[in-house]
Parts: C-alpha cells; structure tokens; sequence
C-alpha cells in the first residue's frame, strides 16, 4: 500500500481565502482479488475500485470516465505512484487521485 498525506486546502466561503483545514491521507492499493485493479482511498472514509488496461507503451496513464489506461496495466501504474510518492512533492501522486475521485463514475 502507498500511502501519503497531504494538507487538506478549502475555500473559506465568507473571506474566499484557503484555509488549512487538517491532513488528508490519500492511499492506493493493490485489488487481492483482481490483478487489474487498484483502490484508491481518499482519506475521508469513501474507497474507490478502478479498472486499469493495459495501454502498451504509448503514455505512462491516462484517465478515462470508466477506467485508467497505463503503461504495464495495473502494476505498471502502481510502481509509477510508488515512485511519484518518494519524491517531497508527489505532484503526480496527488493529481493521479484527485482526478480519480473528481473525474471518474
């Protein structure tokens, strides 16, 4: 499991400046059960399954409304996040995520 935590930036609605509003965990994980799919936890209790296909080796991922194409398939795209997580930003683990939960049905 990869597992980083981020600062949980909101929109206050009355002065309309950022605030922090406490650490959010992001995780992803490895389906026991499917070897083409990952879990992406979004720290606030709510878990999502996502089909990842195998797209050659064309790009390193690309996110659809229903799936996750990327290089190697599921165990491609997770040795990519785990990489992204070890560096002090992990610019792409954090937009993989959020576009997972913001993006996908």
């Amino acid at each position: 499991m990869i597992q980083r935590t981020f600062a949980d930036f909101q929109r206050d609605p009355f002065t309309g400046q950022y605030v922090n509003a406490g650490d959010r965990v992001l995780s992803v994980m490895k389906s026991a059960i499917d070897e083409n799919t990952l879990i992406f936890d979004n720290g606030r209790g709510f878990a999502k399954a996502v089909k990842v296909h195998d797209c050659g080796s064309d790009f390193v991922y690309q996110i659809r409304k229903k799936c996750i194409n990327a290089r190697g398939g599921a165990a491609g795209l997770y040795e990519f996040l785990q990489r992204e997580a070890a560096y002090t930003t992990g610019g792409f683990f954090l937009t993989v995520c959020n576009k997972v939960f913001e993006y996908m049905s």
